[in-house]
């Protein structure tokens, strides 16, 4: 029977494997994440979020009552100036 003994691969190889399996996790699950906040649409509903907030809102003050000029069926017999 043999003992168990240290992995014969040197300590500064073994610490680049680590960092650069750990790298390529992360960047994998980053991906992952970014592909479904994009394909779930909170990507597109944050930008449409961002442009109602800096558009502003025209404010009209007319009478909702008066006849409209393009309204050209209230009389069809009426003449444009």
């Amino acid at each position: 029977m043999r003992l168990i003994t240290a992995p014969r691969t040197p300590p500064f190889i073994r610490l680049v494997s680590w960092v650069a399996a750990l790298l390529v996790t992360l960047t994998i699950v980053y991906l992952v994440f970014k592909f479904g906040y994009y394909a779930s649409g909170l990507a597109a509903f944050e930008q449409d979020q961002k442009i109602r907030s800096k558009t502003p809102i025209p404010l009209k003050f007319a009478d909702p009552n008066a006849p409209s000029d393009q309204n050209t069926r209230a009389d069809p017999n009426a003449r444009t100036p």
